[in-house]
């Protein structure tokens, strides 16, 4: 089954956006700034008639060079060779990471399940899939949750992560620039707020230091160096401020991205089954409620800064930065619903006929980006998610 975003949308959306998505999706569920070390991945030989399993754990995330999935897809046809008769399985212990790996991950084992024969993928007593994670559990031909085995499935966000302020308190401890930021948040605030720090002389700190992230900017690098110089010269109340204004902006931000994502998502599962199809309108009530929102937060923001650095007079209001705001919220519901059209529905439609998409998609939209929970085993059997334990 393979949709086209434009099949499903107006055709103004979804026009050149493929740079900015690929920095941001490419940055899922990474913690801001830090290198993530790549999962530990091994081939154990553990059974007395010759089976193997591949034993995957740690967090799913890939070198800087490196295309996605390919380590793994090396690991496991090292592992499992063309002349391997045994069980083919491999073993999950992971908190989840980078999304545009684990789905490379994941259609690497539909695929090797539909070509080399069925692929078994287990979480082992003890152990825990969650976030990423689970896509590479529901590509699994066979799939198992031992009993004390926890799979945790959330939808996605490429806007949490760690406040800017204290990832560059991090860098600067470091004396060093390290890892892949994930600048998304950046750019939104910058998008947010641009002309109001342009208009207002007791921000011209602020606006200079986010000048990088203008819309268009084709490196994701060079911003964060030049914020990072501009950050150095900051007082404490200049400092804190940056980092109120971000999350202001994360919190907006996963909220309009969690709510497309969802829209994208029903539209997919609406067409399958045949139903009316949804309603795609970019902009609703809520996204008014959460433009207001915003607003409001930034000028509280902005006049605590003012006060406590006795830098000038309060502002009155931020109607300038509404259509700032909407512009930026449209941009996560375009950025979202790309993510959904190209990367997650063409996975989950593959597994329609083994497990129940729409619950699963359901399931993973009912926990927040911040709290998940342990599937229990009445869902894991309803959703037919495992193939074992269930009467």
């Amino acid at each position: 089954m393979s949709l086209r975003w434009t099949d499903a949308v107006p055709a103004s959306l979804g026009r050149g956006r493929r740079l900015r998505t690929a920095l941001l999706w490419a940055g899922l569920l990474t913690t801001l700034w830090r290198p993530v070390s790549a999962a530990e991945i091994s081939c154990d030989a553990s059974d007395a008639q010759g089976s193997k399993s591949l034993l995957y754990s740690g967090p799913i995330a890939i070198g800087e060079k490196e295309k996605p999935g390919a380590t793994f897809a090396a690991r496991f046809n090292d592992c499992f060779p063309k002349t391997y008769k045994g069980i083919t399985q491999v073993v999950l212990r992971s908190g989840g990471g980078r999304v545009d790996e684990g789905l490379a991950i994941a259609q690497f084992l539909i695929n090797t399940g539909r070509t080399r024969g069925p692929v078994k993928v287990t979480v082992p007593r003890g152990g825990y899939c969650i976030s990423a994670c689970t896509f590479l559990f529901v590509s699994g031909t066979f799939r198992e949750v031992e009993p004390g085995a926890s799979l945790e499935p959330h939808g996605f966000s490429s806007k949490r992560g760690l406040r800017i302020d204290r990832a560059f308190e991090q860098i600067l401890a470091q004396q060093k620039l390290t890892g892949s930021p994930n600048v998304s948040r950046l750019w939104l605030l910058r998008g947010a707020l641009g002309r109001t720090l342009a208009s207002e002389p007791t921000l011209s700190w602020l606006n200079e230091g986010l000048a990088g992230f203008a819309a268009g900017s084709a490196r994701a690098d060079s911003p964060v160096e030049r914020l990072l110089v501009a950050y150095k010269k900051y007082s404490p109340e200049q400092r804190d401020l940056l980092g109120a204004l971000d999350s202001i902006t994360e919190i907006v931000g996963t909220e309009v991205e969690r709510a497309a994502a969802l829209r994208a998502f029903r539209f997919h599962l609406d067409k399958a089954a045949g139903r009316p199809l949804g309603n795609l309108a970019t902009s609703t009530g809520r996204d008014d409620e959460l433009q207001r929102w915003m607003s409001a937060e930034y000028l509280t923001a902005i006049n605590n800064y003012l006060a406590k650095a006795r830098a000038g007079a309060p502002l009155r209001d931020l109607s300038s930065a509404r259509e700032g705001i909407a512009q930026v919220q449209q941009s996560i519901i375009e950025d979202a619903f790309e993510a959904v059209n190209n990367d997650l529905w063409p996975l989950f439609s593959q597994r329609g006929n083994d497990i129940d998409v729409e619950g699963f998609v359901k399931l993973m939209f009912s926990t927040s980006i911040v709290y998940t929970r342990p599937v229990t085993r009445e869902e894991l059997c309803d959703l037919n998610l495992v193939n074992s334990g269930c009467e």
